[in-house]
């Protein structure tokens, strides 16, 4: 742990109490002496969910989209793992929203990037539409509707019921 730049956040069990100091030294969130109960083993969780928390960057997350937000645009910027990444429209096949996050499904890959479904969508261009509370595809990437399941290549993505008129609309042209 001493030669990690940045050490994990570590409890340390164990049923030698001799090694709490050196545990500290370590800068360890807790030391468990065996044998310890349930809850002592849910503060020391907590404790260092408490320290994972004060890790993270406390400056405002940068949107993803970085650069143009011209409809006609072929592509948007996202900042992903540390570096901006050009991402296609034509290449994506659907976006899942996932809390704070949404994963971008393309055919060249996966990107997560740190925004919500919301405020991604308003950036889209018309060809994307939203089918499900998590889910927003490209209408050019439906290939087919089963119940109320879309087929896009080898993902099967959810329909809403609340959804389904205007789907059928706009992707099948079917009032």
């Amino acid at each position: 742990l001493k030669s990690l730049h940045r050490p994990p956040v570590t409890i340390f069990t164990t049923a030698y109490s001799e090694y709490a100091t050196e545990a500290f030294d370590l800068n360890a969130v807790d030391y468990l002496l065996k044998p310890f109960s349930f809850e002592r083993f849910l503060q020391a969780v907590n404790k260092a969910k408490d320290q994972l928390e004060l890790r993270k960057p406390t400056v405002p997350p940068v949107a993803p989209i970085l650069v143009q937000k011209e409809t006609s645009a072929l592509f948007f910027t996202a900042k992903v793992d540390g570096k901006i990444q050009k991402i296609y429209y034509k290449e994506i096949l659907f976006i899942e929203g996932m809390k704070e996050y949404v994963r971008v499904h393309c055919t060249s890959g996966r990107y997560v990037i740190l925004e919500r479904l919301r405020n991604l969508e308003e950036q889209l261009p018309a060809e994307f539409i939203w089918v499900h509370k998590s889910y927003i595809v490209a209408k050019h990437q439906v290939q087919s509707l089963e119940g109320n399941l879309l087929q896009l290549g080898s993902h099967k993505i959810p329909l809403s019921r609340s959804r389904r008129e205007e789907v059928l609309q706009a992707i099948f042209d079917i009032e």
